[in-house]
């Protein structure tokens, strides 16, 4: 968990909370009411308010951020983390404590943490195998199975949905750019 993260209110102008993120170097903030999480305002959030001819200057963040802000228990393991992106198709949680916000797990925290990534074929790893043999098996021009979970080969993201796309795993996101 990252215990610093960009806060910001519902009525804060985009504009002024994209500047913010800039300033900061982060591609995303957590929009609260009161210590409560209520939503996540990222820069594609900014991208899209411009892409329809909103005017930043006076769009507030609450008119444009991703509504609710998913959320995971400070005592809750890693491993619950990352399902619950997968699961929602989220790259951000909202990590929570006696009913406030305490910090920030990403998608890169998840896939960098010590131990997350368990080998293909180990006895802890509750996924199949992306694709290919068992291991120690030759491959057959059959073998071709694919799980659906994983991450997108365009743009990193943990995605439960991947599917081919001109020879790579791809996200809905990515497929439909």
């Amino acid at each position: 968990m990252r215990r610093e993260y960009v806060g910001v209110s519902e009525g804060d102008s985009v504009r002024g909370v994209a500047k913010l993120m800039h300033q900061e170097g982060v591609d995303g903030a957590i929009v609260l009411r009161g210590p409560n999480p209520v939503g996540v305002f990222t820069a594609s959030d900014v991208a899209t308010v411009v892409a329809e001819g909103m005017d930043p200057e006076t769009a507030t963040v609450g008119e444009a951020m991703r509504q609710p802000a998913i959320s995971v228990d400070a005592e809750d393991d890693l491993r619950e983390a990352a399902k619950a992106m997968a699961d929602r198709d989220v790259r951000r949680l909202a990590v929570v404590s006696n009913g406030g916000l305490v910090g920030t797990v990403r998608e890169h925290d998840v896939l960098t943490a010590p131990g997350m990534l368990t080998p293909v074929g180990s006895s802890e790893s509750a996924d199949p195998p992306t694709r290919g043999p068992p291991p120690g098996a030759e491959p057959s021009p059959e073998d071709t199975t694919y799980t659906t979970q994983g991450i997108c080969e365009i743009c990193g993201a943990l995605s439960r949905a991947l599917d081919p796309h001109n020879g790579q795993l791809v996200c809905e996101e990515c497929r439909a750019m």
